[in-house]
């Protein structure tokens, strides 16, 4: 479940124009001396350095990195959307 957030998360940052390392991976592809779970770890591994500036997972889901939620257009409760805001939980549902 953690592991499908950080990929998806991952692979938005990567085909956005704000990702510095495509050139990296480009030639990493081009060379074909790897496998793709190997690629996809670089991958993986560059976004949480250079993106999420090496912070903790624990402090990345309090802040909402992964969420693809918008709380505010979910039909939920007040209650459950100031539950899921202060609790940094809003990721999970």
């Amino acid at each position: 479940m953690f592991y499908k957030m950080i990929e998806n998360a991952c692979n938005r940052w990567y085909a956005s124009p704000e990702c510095t390392v495509t050139a990296i991976i480009d030639y990493i592809e081009l060379k074909g001396m790897m496998r793709d779970a190997q690629i996809a770890a670089i991958k993986t591994y560059l976004f949480l350095k250079v993106s999420c500036a090496s912070k903790p997972l624990i402090d990345l889901f309090s802040e909402g990195k992964f969420n693809t939620l918008d709380l505010d257009s979910a039909e939920i409760s007040n209650t459950v959307r100031k539950y899921l805001e202060q609790n940094a939980v809003a990721a999970l549902f």
